[in-house]
């Protein structure tokens, strides 16, 4: 099969800005001589295809790409967005960045919780908690997709060990923000989110679907910025996806791009053909009346 070089958990699921890992003092010169140095094969570096995703506009691997493969035939692309919502000091003036539908929507089902004691907003902070809480949000997060008609790719069986684990390091280094609606004593929703650099950031997120009518991922996310601003965190990243409910909050988002780098003639028929397609079927749709 063809042979792909990417980032280390460059999948589906994988994690959003991925770049090369150094120190801003390691200069780009000595990035190179360490790739020089490291890789198998100065002609190809033993792939066919370099697949560079899920990379802002500016990072360091874009920069440094024509230097590690120089004359290659490259072809890249938007593949996302990141949407993203800057913090000020206090919820006065966070609301005053919101629309005035946000703004009564948040408030109205906010009034609702706090009318009925059977309700308690919380975060995860006990690691004794930590497993049966991820747990939980897995099978709140299946049961909403599942009432939705949808599919999704967050599975327990598949990523459960692995956030078990990450999110107990997360928590011993204080950069796990785990909230949870408990209501009657049970959980009904879970806000899995990772602090770092002063941002939060929006990892996943589970719901029962029999309250929606209490807008609680919104009231969850709500609480989390509020949280963020008392401790100094100045954005709240709602990261990769275009799902609606995020343009409620920010009109701002980030470009993500994939960048696909042939190393050898198969790489390179393999970008001419995907370019082929992409002029055919942009032609076919001229061509396609318009709804």
């Amino acid at each position: 099969g063809l042979r792909i070089l990417t980032f280390m958990g460059a999948v589906f699921e994988s994690s959003d800005y991925l770049d090369c890992i150094a120190p801003e003092n390691i200069s780009d010169a000595s990035l190179l001589a360490a790739w020089e140095a490291l890789s198998p094969r100065q002609s190809d570096a033993g792939a066919d295809l370099v697949i560079l995703a899920n990379t802002l506009p500016d990072a360091r691997i874009n920069r440094l790409a024509p230097s590690l493969f120089p004359n290659r035939r490259y072809d890249k692309r938007r593949t996302s967005v990141c949407p993203y919502l800057p913090l000020p000091d206090n919820e006065e003036s966070l609301f005053k960045q919101l629309s005035k539908n946000m703004k009564s929507t948040l408030r109205r089902t906010r009034n609702k919780i706090n009318k009925d004691p059977r309700f308690t907003i919380d975060r995860v902070e006990d690691p004794d908690e930590l497993d049966e809480s991820v747990q939980n949000l897995f099978t709140l997060h299946n049961m909403r997709f599942t009432d939705k008609g949808q599919a999704t790719k967050f599975n327990y069986e598949q990523r459960g060990a692995f956030h078990k684990r990450i999110a107990a390091v997360w928590l011993k280094q204080d950069r796990l923000r785990f909230y949870r609606v408990l209501y009657d004593d049970s959980a009904i929703g879970y806000l899995y989110c990772y602090y770092h650099n002063n941002t939060i950031l929006y990892m996943q997120a589970g719901f029962h679907p029999d309250y929606g009518k209490y807008g609680l991922g919104n009231q969850l996310m709500l609480r989390a910025m509020n949280e963020g601003m008392e401790n100094g965190a100045v954005e709240f990243d709602f990261m990769r996806g275009n799902e609606s409910y995020k343009y409620k909050w920010t009109s701002l988002f980030r470009e993500l791009f994939t960048t696909r780098i042939a190393l050898t003639s198969r790489g390179a028929r393999l970008l001419l053909k995907d370019a082929l397609l992409t002029h055919i079927k942009q032609f076919i749709r001229q061509f396609i009346p318009k709804k």
